[in-house]
């Protein structure tokens, strides 16, 4: 005699609907300019850092929903030379597709060079940085600064074209 037995299934649990698909995600990305230091990193909503090492293309590792805002921020500037790096398209809400236009535009910073006088009584010192930028100095004079500023990283040389004279 046979016996036959079921286990039930089979039915594809009548009267449940299948869960919904996962959202669909994506990536917050862009171009960096202009990168000459070291050491830029660029976050994505206050976290998901991301370390750019040179100018081009750049993408977050983390990839968002549809409909998730998203802002791109510098954690931190470039250094050797010292940049500053400015963020264009920085903020939105990601719709149907990867966010690729993001903008990230760096500058090297740029510095005066100038100092310190002691004892000078006499009149026409002209001061020179790097072979130009002449500055004359006024009879008892303290301070100076260069109109010039240079860039971080560039070396700076100070020199004296012309000697103080009357009296000399």
């Amino acid at each position: 005699m046979a016996a036959l037995a079921a286990c039930g299934g089979g039915g594809g649990g009548i009267g449940v609907p299948p869960p919904p698909p996962p959202p669909q995600t994506y990536t917050i990305g862009g171009a960096v300019s202009g990168l000459a230091g070291t050491g830029l990193v660029l976050q994505d909503n206050g976290g998901n850092d991301l370390t750019v090492t040179s100018s081009g293309a750049f993408s977050f590792s983390t990839a968002l929903a549809g409909g998730t805002a998203y802002s791109v921020t510098v954690k931190t500037q470039p250094t050797s030379p010292w940049q500053t790096c400015v963020v264009t398209n920085a903020t939105g809400t990601v719709g149907s597709a990867n966010v690729a236009n993001v903008t990230v535009t760096c500058t090297t910073n740029t510095y005066t060079v100038g100092g310190t006088l002691g004892g000078l009584t006499g009149s026409g010192l002209v001061l020179q940085d790097n072979a130009g930028n002449d500055l004359t100095i006024a009879a008892n004079g303290t301070t100076f600064v260069f109109s010039t500023a240079i860039a971080s990283g560039a070396a700076y040389a100070v020199t004296v074209k012309t000697q103080p004279s009357g009296p000399s």
